[in-house]
């Protein structure tokens, strides 16, 4: 049993030895014995000086993300450990994955801090709520979001049971050095410049005579559909892909949130069905549409219709080359990517390959086939509750297919 504990915790023979003495032979009750005395130690040792250490890089999605990273210790020895080393490399990935803005909150301002609960404030008062309800929301709402934003409070990508700071601590009770993540940077490639503007309502949706908005106009509130949320999942395993995939400081938490911003995504009274969401331009997970108007704008992809075609036929056959063929950081489950459009898989099943499209929240889907000429559209008010695949959408594919 010692050996067994020793290779799970890689703590030394006699404090393996007197932690099972401790909990009376169970295993996982000094696993968390060390892991505590490790933690104590940890902590003790915070106080101490490190100026020794590394600045490691990483380089991810074929050189689109790059990230560096100063790591601390209190000696050269250390520095050169393969733990050490390693725990920088973890970091380093987080901070590609995850995009944290600071190390810790200890570097959020009092105005930064301010400035964010005055726009929550304003945003929380226009649901008619109690100023003192209002207060508590927005507080939690804050404390999630410091979560989110700071390095060492992130859940760790790799075992969301962990945060950064978790795993920092386990290190230093492992060498028995002070060891600190003093700051980073991350580049993204034309991340800051400006890039060309274009307006949908103008490019898009008017000469086509859709009706479909990024941003919709207050005249046409009334006519939107109200969002009905799904039952929750009982499946084990959906539940823990979900949470994988959108629970708090994942990158698809982050990317329907607007990082956090638009909260209780999920809860009876669903933020998409406001007039504040309704009217954000928010293209990555906010147009408004129906069936008709979506397979319209992909039948503009792939030929005329009434005289407009979006695209010509050798920019849609390089759209839909794939680029990406893998395990996606933001949706979990292995994806294949076009340029902007998604093929053809498991995660959105189209007509048959040669498709591409993209599948919306709830089980919605557009895509166009230029080798069956078709442009399709399914959207709904209900809710699906899965990620991959929506059974009414398939139902659809087949049907369409079938009368071809």
């Amino acid at each position: 049993m010692i050996k067994e504990l020793r290779e799970r915790t890689a703590a030394g023979m006699a404090d393996c030895k007197k932690a099972l003495v401790e909990t009376s032979g169970d295993m996982d009750k000094a696993v968390d014995f060390l892991r505590k005395k490790g933690l104590a130690k940890a902590a003790k040792k915070a106080g101490r000086v490190a100026t020794e250490g590394l600045i490691s890089q990483y380089i991810h999605g074929n050189g689109r993300i790059g990230v560096l990273l100063e790591t601390n210790c209190e000696t050269d020895f250390v520095a050169r450990n393969d733990d050490f080393i390693a725990f920088t490399r973890d970091v380093s990935m987080q901070i590609a994955a995850m995009n944290p803005q600071f190390v810790s909150d200890d570097e959020l301002s009092t105005d930064f801090l301010a400035k964010e609960k005055e726009i929550r404030m304003a945003t929380a008062r226009e649901t008619g709520k109690p100023e003192k309800m209002l207060e508590k929301i927005v507080d939690g709402q804050l404390k999630k979001w410091k979560k989110e934003i700071c390095l060492l409070d992130q859940p760790w990508v790799k075992d969301d049971k962990k945060t950064i700071r978790d795993l920092q601590s386990e290190l230093v009770a492992k060498l028995g050095e002070n060891i600190k993540v003093r700051r980073f940077v991350r580049f993204e490639v034309g991340e800051g410049l400006e890039k060309k503007t274009e307006n949908f309502a103008e490019e898009v949706a008017t000469p086509l005579g859709l009706d479909f908005w990024i941003g919709l106009p207050e005249s046409e509130e009334p006519r939107v559909s109200r969002l009905e949320n799904s039952p929750p999942p009982t499946d084990p395993q959906v539940v823990a892909m979900l949470e994988m995939f959108m629970g708090p400081g994942t990158n698809g938490y982050r990317a329907l949130t607007l990082d956090g911003r638009i909260d209780g995504i999920g809860d009876e009274e669903n933020p998409f069905n406001t007039r504040a969401v309704h009217a954000t331009e928010m293209p990555a997970a906010n147009g408004i549409t129906n069936a008709s108007s979506l397979a319209r704008m992909y039948a503009a992809t792939i030929g005329d219709v009434d005289g407009v075609r979006l695209i010509d036929h050798d920019t849609m056959q390089a759209a839909r080359t794939e680029r990406v063929n893998g395990p996606d950081l933001t949706l979990i489950m292995p994806t294949r990517i076009a340029a902007g459009f998604w093929l053809q898989n498991d995660l959105s099943p189209m007509i048959q390959e040669g498709s591409f499209g993209h599948a919306g929240a709830g089980g919605s889907l557009g895509y166009a086939n230029p080798e069956l000429g078709i442009g399709y559209g399914y959207v709904m008010n209900q809710m699906g509750g899965g990620i991959a695949g929506d059974p009414r959408t398939i139902g659809l594919n087949d049907a369409v297919l079938a009368s071809l």
